[in-house]
């Protein structure tokens, strides 16, 4: 499990700093609604320059895959695709080294127990391990998401966080620690499926493999 684990943080980082321009359109197209504007003041303490979500009414337009790549570029250059980067890395890897790495453990325990082998105890495990997973990845989903929305100025520079602990730390002091526990089930309901029918799978292929 030990290899699982190098391997899955290994990939997971590597595929998090490749793809995290698309996680930033992604998330940004998701949240097209909503606005914001920046807040009076901006001066120190807790609440230090935040920023509001604008009413429905005054919301900006949806915007198209390649408009929204020209506003970044354009107000932030080209490093604003990777914003968020660090967090996005921590995310991946945590989360697929504690996906693969919890599903061997389980087949493990599974095998020790005399529980029949099969789909029904692949799958079984997967979906044990994807409620780890969710529970790992969900403080730097909200973080991840927070950080990749938040305003800018005309400098392309964030106007709310420094950085993702600087974020982390501003979600638990308004929110509580259950703030970075927002969408939880939400995540699940796509990770949880997706976790269990991909590890059930590779598990069926390489029962296959080695009976040949």
């Amino acid at each position: 499990w030990r290899e699982r684990l190098l391997a899955g943080g290994t990939s997971g980082g590597v595929a998090a700093v490749v793809c995290n321009p698309l996680d930033r359109l992604k998330i940004l197209l998701q949240l097209e609604g909503r606005s914001f504007v920046s807040g009076a003041g901006g001066g120190g303490g807790g609440g230090g320059g935040g920023a509001v979500a604008a009413s429905p009414a005054a919301a900006a337009p949806s915007r198209s895959v390649s408009a929204l790549v020209a506003e970044i570029a354009s107000r932030e250059g080209v490093r604003g695709f990777w914003r968020g980067t660090s967090v996005n890395v921590a995310r991946s890897v945590a989360g697929t080294a504690v996906q693969l790495a919890a599903n061997s453990r389980l087949q493990e325990a599974a095998a020790a127990a005399h529980l029949p082998r099969g789909s029904r105890t692949d799958a079984g495990c997967a979906m044990l391990a994807s409620f780890l997973l969710v529970l790992v990845i969900s403080p730097t989903d909200v973080v991840r998401a927070r950080l990749y929305s938040q305003p800018t100025g005309v400098d392309g520079a964030p106007r709310l966080y420094r950085g993702p602990l600087h974020c982390a730390w501003r979600i638990v002091a308004a929110e509580g620690v259950q703030g970075l526990f927002k969408g939880v089930v939400a995540s699940w309901m796509r990770v949880g499926p997706h976790t269990t029918l991909s590890l059930t799978l590779v598990a069926a292929i390489k029962r296959a493999a080695a009976a040949r």
